[in-house]
C-alpha cells in the first residue's frame, strides 16, 4: 500500500467517525514523552500511571468508549527517528 492509498484510508476512517491522532516521532524518543504525548493527545484519565501497562489499558478503553467501536489511527510523523530507541518494539507491540 503506498502513501496515496494510506492516506485515503485514513480520511474514509475520519469520514466513517473514527479518529485520527498525529504524533511528532521526536517528541516520543523516551517512554516519558509516549505517555505524555499520548495522555495529552488522547485525553487519558488523570489516573493514568504513565507505564506500558497502564497505556494499554487506556487505549482499549478508547477503543469502545470514545469511537463507538469505529477505531483510531495513530499516525507517527517522523517515525524513523524510533527506529533505534530501546523502546521501538514496545512501543509497536503496544499499538498493534
Amino acid at each position: 500500500m503506498g502513501a496515496s492509498e494510506v492516506w485515503q484510508e485514513l480520511s474514509a476512517l475520519e469520514a466513517g467517525g473514527g479518529r485520527v491522532v498525529h504524533f511528532d516521532g521526536r517528541a516520543l524518543m523516551t517512554e516519558q514523552g509516549i505517555f505524555s504525548s499520548f495522555a495529552k493527545a488522547l485525553q487519558f484519565p488523570s489516573y493514568f500511571g504513565r507505564n506500558w501497562d497502564a497505556m494499554v489499558d487506556c487505549l482499549d478503553d478508547l477503543c469502545g468508549a470514545v469511537t463507538g467501536g469505529v477505531g483510531i489511527a495513530v499516525v507517527v510523523h517522523d517515525a524513523d527517528q524510533l527506529l533505534e530507541t530501546e523502546h521501538f518494539p514496545l512501543f509497536v507491540s503496544v499499538l498493534c
